[in-house]
C-alpha cells in the first residue's frame, strides 16, 4: 500500500468527514451561515435551517426535482452560486460551493438516467450523450477540487443548451451520494497500486462510481505527480433495480447467468473489455448473489475479476444466517474493497429524504438515531452514541432541542467515570471485532471516550500469534485491560510488557498461576460453560476460589454472548452479591435498562457489539 501517497491526498482535504454526517449531508454552523449572504442561500435553497442554528447541505430542493424545468432550474441557480463562490477560500463559502456542485451533480444524473432510458427504446444521440456526461464529469471534477482546498474550473455549459425539455424525467433519487464515502472509497482503491483496466457499476444505484472512479484517478494523477492507469468506467445494466426497470427493454442473452443480468452499457464495450482486471463494484450489497454472478460471467473475458462495494448491508447477512431472508450467504473476506458495514438501505434513505423534502429536521434526526448506522461519521446522534456529550462540549456543537439534551445527558451518565460501562474490544483476525472497515489504528479517539476498556485477542484464544503491534499501540494511548488465550505465566508476562494496564485471564485462571502476580493487576473472567468441555461452571465456587488472587471478577454469559439479545443479568446479580470485588457482567447485553438495572447495584456492564453496531439508539429516543 502507498500511504505516503494516501496520507498526502488526506493531508489536502479541506471538507473532512467530521463535517459529514451519516446521510452524506454536509453540517453548517452558526458561524458558517453568519458569513453567508441572504441571497445566497434563497438562491441556493438547498440549506435547511435547523432550529436557526444549523443548516445541512441539502434541502427541498435537492429531492424535489420533478421535471426537467425543475433540474434546469437548479442548474442555472447554482452554476450562478458557483461563479460568485469558486474562488473563495473561507470556509463557509467552500461549504456552500460543496452544495452548489452536489445540486449540479443530482441534476446533471437525474438527466443521465433520463436520457439512459430514453436511448434505449430510441438510439443513442451520441452527441448529446457525449455533452452530458462531459458536464457531469466536470462537476465531479469541481467537487473533488472544492473538497481538496483547489480553485475548481468552473463549466458554463448549462443542461438547457443541449437537453430536450421535453425529456420525461426519471423519478428515482440518486442512491450513492455520499461525496466523501465515494471519496474515501477511491483513496483506498487508488492507495493500493494495483492496476485496474476496468470498473463498471449498476446504473441505478451504482450511477455515480464510474464517474468518481474516472475523475478520482485523473485527479489523484495531477494532484500528485503521477501516472497511474485511469481504468475504463462503464455502467452495467444488473441487479434487481436495474431488471425492473430495464428487463423488458433490453435483454442480453450471453449474460443469461443469472435472470439478474440484463445488458451492458454502452453495448460497443463489449469489443473492449477482453483481458487485464476488472472490479466490480456495487453500491450496497445485501446478499451478494449479484456479485457472485457477475464475478462469474466477467471470468470469460477478463484475467482476473474482483468485486466490491460502497456499502454493505449488514442486516441482510444477519437476517440470512438466522433464516429470516432467503438466500445464499457470501463470505465477506472474498469482498476486495469494503467499507463500513451498517443497516442503511432504502427504508432509512427515502424516510430521511422524506424529511428533509417536508423540511422536518426533528423527524430526521429521531429517525437517524433510531435506524442511523454512524460508525464513520460525527454528526449529532454520532456524539450521543459512540462519543458522548464530551465530544459535542469540546467541539461547541449545540443539540437542536431539550428532547435530544437529556438524550446527550444520558450517554454521558454512561461513559464519564462515574459509569458502570465498560467498552470491549475484540481483535480479530487483526481487526477491531465488529469494526473491521477501519484500521484497527485508527480507532483512538473511540477509545479514549471511555473510562475502562478491555481488549480481548481473539486470535491468540484461537492458538495464533498475539497481535503484539495492535495491543501495544492501544495500550499506550490508555490504560487498557488485555485477555485473550493466557494461558501461562510467561503469556501474563507478554501482555505486561506490550502495556498492558491488568491483564484477564479467563478458562486457564488457577491459584498457581495467578499467585505469581500481584493481584491488583489482575482481573479474573470466569464462564458460564467451560469452552474446554462444554460443562457448566460452578461460578460461586470459582469465585471464591480465585478471588484472593484478583482485583477484580468479571462473570461471562457464554450462551448470551455476541448475540445482541439480553444479557444474564439476573445471575450476573446473583453472583455479584457473593463477591466484594469489583464485578462485571459481559455476553449480549443490549438495552439500556440492563445498563440502569446492574448499576443501581453497583455491578458494571461490558459492551462491545451493542456499541458498535448502535444497538442502543432506539432507546434515547
Amino acid at each position: 500500500m502507498r500511504t505516503d501517497e494516501l496520507s498526502r491526498l488526506n493531508n489536502m482535504l479541506v471538507l473532512r468527514k467530521d463535517m459529514f454526517d451519516y446521510f452524506g449531508l454536509l453540517h453548517f454552523s452558526a458561524d458558517d451561515l453568519l458569513q453567508l449572504e441572504d441571497v445566497e442561500l434563497s438562491l441556493l435553497r438547498s440549506i435547511a435551517l435547523c432550529d436557526g442554528k444549523k443548516a445541512i447541505s441539502r434541502g427541498p430542493r435537492y429531492y424535489g426535482i420533478n421535471n426537467v424545468h425543475d433540474a434546469f432550474e437548479i442548474d442555472n441557480l447554482c452554476t450562478d452560486l458557483a461563479s460568485r463562490l469558486y474562488n473563495k477560500s473561507d470556509m463557509s463559502s467552500r461549504k456552500t460551493l460543496f452544495s452548489a456542485f452536489e445540486n449540479r451533480i443530482n441534476a446533471g444524473l437525474r438527466l443521465y438516467y433520463s436520457y439512459f432510458e430514453k436511448s434505449l427504446s430510441e438510439g443513442l444521440d451520441v452527441g448529446v450523450f457525449f455533452k452530458l456526461r462531459q458536464r457531469i464529469l466536470a462537476d465531479y471534477s469541481a467537487i473533488i477540487d472544492v473538497m481538496h482546498g483547489r480553485v475548481p474550473v468552473l463549466d458554463l455549459t448549462y443542461y438547457e443548451s443541449f437537453v430536450d425539455d421535453g425529456l420525461n424525467l426519471e423519478t428515482r433519487v440518486i442512491e450513492m451520494d455520499h461525496k466523501y464515502l465515494l471519496l474515501s472509497r477511491m483513496k483506498d482503491i487508488w492507495s493500493e497500486g494495483t492496476d485496474i483496466k476496468s470498473v463498471c457499476a449498476p446504473m441505478l444505484g451504482g450511477v455515480e462510481i464510474p464517474f468518481m472512479m474516472e475523475v478520482c484517478f485523473n485527479k489523484f494523477n495531477d494532484y500528485l505527480d503521477a501516472k497511474r492507469l485511469v481504468p475504463l468506467c462503464f455502467h452495467i445494466i444488473y441487479g434487481e433495480h436495474d431488471n425492473k426497470r430495464y428487463g423488458d427493454i433490453i435483454r442480453d442473452e450471453s449474460l443469461s447467468d443469472s435472470k439478474k443480468l440484463c445488458g451492458v452499457f454502452p453495448a460497443e464495450l463489449h469489443n473492449q473489455i477482453r483481458g487485464g482486471n476488472l472490479l466490480v463494484l456495487d453500491d450496497n450489497t445485501g446478499t451478494g448473489e449479484t456479485l457472485r454472478n457477475l464475478k462469474k460471467f466477467f471470468s470469460k473475458f477478463y484475467s482476473d475479476v474482483n468485486f466490491g462495494f460502497i456499502e454493505l448491508s449488514w442486516k441482510y447477512l444477519e437476517d440470512i444466517k438466522s433464516g429470516k431472508r432467503a438466500g445464499l450467504l457470501f463470505d465477506v473476506k472474498d469482498i476486495r474493497h469494503p467499507t463500513f458495514r451498517n443497516y442503511r438501505h432504502h427504508n432509512i434513505l427515502d424516510r430521511l429524504r422524506s424529511c428533509i423534502k417536508s423540511e422536518d429536521i426533528r423527524g430526521y434526526v429521531t429517525t437517524l438515531k433510531k435506524l442511523g448506522m454512524q460508525n464513520g461519521f460525527v454528526c449529532d446522534t454520532d456524539c450521543l452514541l459512540h462519543q458522548g456529550k464530551n465530544y459535542s462540549d469540546k467541539n461547541n456543537i449545540t443539540f437542536m432541542d431539550a428532547e435530544i439534551r437529556r438524550a446527550a445527558q444520558l450517554s454521558y451518565d454512561i461513559e464519564t467515570s462515574d459509569s458502570n460501562f465498560i467498552l470491549s474490544c475484540d481483535i480479530m483476525d487483526g481487526k477491531i471485532r465488529y469494526l473491521e472497515q477501519y484500521d484497527p489504528f485508527e480507532i483512538a479517539d473511540l477509545i479514549m471516550n471511555y473510562r475502562t476498556v478491555n481488549i480481548i485477542d481473539i486470535d491468540r484464544h484461537l492458538g495464533k500469534e498475539y497481535n503484539e503491534d495492535i495491543i501495544k499501540y492501544l495500550c499506550a494511548l490508555k490504560r487498557c485491560r488485555v485477555g485473550g488465550g493466557v494461558r501461562s505465566k510467561e503469556d501474563i508476562r507478554k501482555l505486561f510488557s506490550l502495556g498492558a494496564d491488568k491483564v484477564i485471564v479467563t478458562t486457564c485462571a488457577s491459584s498457581d498461576l495467578l499467585s505469581a502476580f500481584p493481584s491488583d493487576k489482575l482481573v479474573v473472567g470466569i464462564d458460564s460453560i467451560d469452552r474446554r468441555t462444554g460443562r457448566h461452571n460452578d461460578v460461586l465456587a470459582k469465585i471464591k476460589r480465585l478471588l484472593p488472587y484478583c482485583s477484580e471478577v468479571q462473570y461471562i454469559c457464554v450462551e448470551t454472548d455476541g448475540k445482541m439479545k439480553g444479557g444474564d443479568v439476573a445471575r450476573g446479580l446473583e453472583y455479584a452479591r457473593s463477591c466484594p470485588k469489583p464485578f462485571s457482567v459481559v455476553g449480549g447485553i443490549t438495552h439500556l435498562h440492563e445498563l440502569h438495572k446492574l448499576k443501581d447495584n453497583g455491578v458494571s456492564a461490558v459492551v462491545g457489539r451493542a456499541i458498535f453496531e448502535n444497538m442502543f439508539g432506539d432507546k434515547y429516543v
